[in-house]
Parts: structure tokens; sequence; C-alpha cells
């Protein structure tokens, strides 16, 4: 009876080990099962899969104008770049500990650069504090589509990260999606082409 017991459990181990996954007996005499790379590369496909809802969630909420929040983690970043022919470029981050914060005019710390403003006359450097406004932004957008695969959360690309393109190729949003399939970091981009 044994020998039939053990032949059994050979066969097991034997095509176990076929399908990328391992059972083995322990000291106890108990079949041990050990998670499989095939299982770790569902899960990764239903992650991808259930961060991209989120970022078509958050197109579609953009364009119909509604509340965004519930997308969001509790603390989120939020990015801030413009490059300007006249101004240079203007940078800000910071995070929040409110998702409501987003439906919202946000404040942020800024600080222009003229390095680059090739069209007017150079500045020094300087810090003021702005008031964005997402939906105010949006009304000079004359689309607001997720990008494809290709530019977003694609191979050699940023894990969990989504761009939303609108403004001819000027304007972007970008958004990194977390492991709780919630928004943890938006960066708002905009560029004068000039």
């Amino acid at each position: 009876m044994k020998l039939v017991f053990y032949l059994v459990l050979l066969f097991i181990n034997i095509s176990c080990k076929n399908n990328n996954s391992e059972h083995t007996i322990n000291n106890e005499g108990k079949l041990k099962v050990e998670k499989t790379e095939e299982v770790i590369t569902i899960n990764d496909k239903i992650n991808t899969e259930t961060r991209k809802q989120v970022a078509l969630e958050f197109t579609e909420r953009l364009k119909k104008g509604e509340g965004l929040a519930s997308l969001f983690s509790k603390i989120w970043t939020f990015i801030y770049h413009e490059d300007n022919r006249c101004t240079g470029s203007t940078d800000g981050k910071v995070t929040y500990g409110s998702n409501i914060t987003i439906d919202n005019k946000l404040r942020i710390k800024v600080k222009n650069n003229s390095e680059y403003a090739w069209a007017c006359q150079k500045k020094e450097s300087y810090y003021y504090e702005m008031t964005f406004d997402l939906r105010e932004n949006l009304k000079n957008w004359n689309r607001i589509e997720l990008q494809s695969s290709e530019y977003s959360d694609g191979p050699n690309k940023q894990e969990n990260t989504f761009f939303i393109l609108g403004a001819g190729e000027s304007d972007y949003i970008k958004i990194h999606i977390d492991e709780n399939n919630l928004i943890s970091t938006l960066k708002y981009n905009s560029e004068d082409p000039g």
C-alpha cells in the first residue's frame, strides 16, 4: 500500500514540475504546494488590467467633468511642469494628505527658470505659489484620450503609469497607479511648442 502511495506522489510531483509548480512531501508526510511562476504571471496580468481600467475610468470622468477623488489614494503627489518660450520652465511638486483635494483648486509652490526662454528676455529664477485648477486647464484641450499601450504602461515604460493626452501634443496628464489600484501621482505637463 505504501508503495502505491509513493508512486502516486511521484507521479504528482513529476506532472506538477512540468506545469511550473512544485509539490513536495514534508517530514510529517504531508503534501506541500508552493506558488508557481505561472500564478505570479496571471496575477501580474490581472493587476495590469485592473490598473488600466482605473486609467480608463479616470479618462472618462475627465471627459464628463465628474469627481475624481474616489480614484485617488488618500496621500498622493501632484507634479506640475510647464515649458514656455517666454517664461521658461515652471516646476513644482506637492504631496496632499487627502484625495478630495483633486476635485478642488490646488495650491502649489513652483520655481520659474527662464534659462530656456528663447523668445523673451531672461530673468532671474524665482519661486511663487500658484493655483492650479484641473478642470479649468482641461477647457483648452481639444480631446481627452488615454494613450495607447505603446506609450502607457508598456514594455520599457514606467510600470503602472498611464498618459492622457489633450490640447494637441503639447499638454498631457501622467498618472501612476499604486498597488492598491489608486492613483498615487498625477503630473500635469504643458509644452509651448513655439
